[in-house]
Formats: structure tokens, sequence, C-alpha cells
């Protein structure tokens, strides 16, 4: 669990500290030449160091600029790759019948969602930290959806993939569904109140054994 968290944290402080490692090195660009010209006593303050200033002075502005807009660029991008990757994979979701006798697995992403597992842990399971159902539930195209009797738990967990083989994990419990990438992270929250609830117990419930799972 620890090294879960230290996973976590390191990717987002990762990302900040980047952030940071730029914004300083513009701040240095635009303050070190002035710190350089501030040196000279007042009466090498005449013209010419004047003229000499504002030459080196707009390289660096424009230098600064060029380090903001190359930074704003990647960010930029980053934020349009990961909403493209959001946006064309599979997405499974669970959802319950109208008749409340069960719940469904249903593909709402665009892609198939391959290799789908099913882990369902009842109350009393929950208890002996065991999943009471590991089924395979084979593959969902998208719009496609599955149903089965046993598919009705205090918790229920689902892995899956895409074609690519990344890894997706998804969990309903409490009438709260979650969404989760390979490494864990949560997707999207499901509430502001109780997220790190929700997310820290996804991360226990993962490291159950998961081997052996059947057809349903």
């Amino acid at each position: 669990m620890k090294k879960i968290r230290r996973r976590l944290s390191n990717k987002d402080s990762g990302w900040h500290w980047r952030t940071a490692g730029w914004v300083g090195l513009v701040i240095a660009v635009l303050i070190v030449p002035f710190l350089i010209f501030q040196t000279f006593n007042d009466d090498d303050w005449n013209r010419q160091v004047l003229a000499n200033f504002g030459s080196f002075w707009s390289p660096t502005v424009a230098f600064g600029n060029m380090i903001v807009v190359l930074s704003l660029t990647l960010y930029l991008r980053r934020v349009e790759r990961t909403r493209s990757e959001t946006l064309e994979r599979p997405v499974v979701s669970i959802r319950l019948k109208d008749d409340g006798s069960q719940y469904l697995l249903k593909n709402i992403g665009k892609g198939a969602a391959m290799d789908i597992y099913c882990y369902c842990i009842s109350r009393q399971s929950l208890e002996e930290k065991r999943f009471a159902q590991k089924r395979i539930c084979y593959s969902l195209e998208s719009g496609g959806q599955f149903g089965r009797p046993w598919l009705n738990s205090e918790v229920i967990l689902v892995e899956y993939g895409d074609i690519f083989n990344k890894k997706y994990y998804c969990m309903m419990q409490d009438d709260r569904f979650s969404e989760f990438d390979e490494k864990l992270n949560p997707l999207f929250k499901p509430g502001a109140a109780e997220v790190d609830k929700y997310i820290n117990q996804f991360r226990v419930y993962i490291k159950w054994d998961r081997s052996g799972p059947t057809w349903p």
C-alpha cells in the first residue's frame, strides 16, 4: 500500500516540479541581466551602457517568452493526449437493472473491452477478505452489455483491457462507481466527500487473490 501511494504521489509531484523548474528558469532569465547591469557605478550608466542594456534585454525577453510558449504548448499537448486516450478507449460501467434484481456491465466507451474479469464481494467475504465470485466475463463490444444472476454483491470489481493490452479497472460499492487506470490512478472522482475512502478500499481489494477465475 505504501509503495502504491508513493508511486502515485511521485507521479503527481514530478509534473509540479517540472513546471516549477520552467517558471524558475524564466524568472532567472528575466532577472539576471538586470542584476548584472546593476553592478555598474552611477558614472557607468551613460547612454552607451543603457543602449547595451536594451540590446541585451530584448533577446532575453524574447527567449523568456519562447520558454513560456513552449511550456504552454507541451502542457496543452499533454492535456489533449490524455483527453484523447480517455475518449477513444473502452469504458466498462456497472449499472443496476431497471427491476433492481442485479447489476449489468456495459461498455459505454469506444472500442472493445477485452478479457473482462469480474470479482464480487459479499458481506461475508468482505469480512473474510476474499472474493465470493471470480468470473471471466468474455469481452464487450462498444455498446454491449453483460448480466448474470450472480452479478449482485456488496462490492463489484471489474478488470478489463483494450486491444493494446492496457489494463483498466472499475468498482461499484455503496452505489458509487469508480474508474481506475492500470497504475491504479482514479480516472474520475466518484464524489468530493468520500473520494479517498473508496480509492483506498479499491487498492485494498485489488491486492486480494485474483487467481483462478471461472466461466459464468
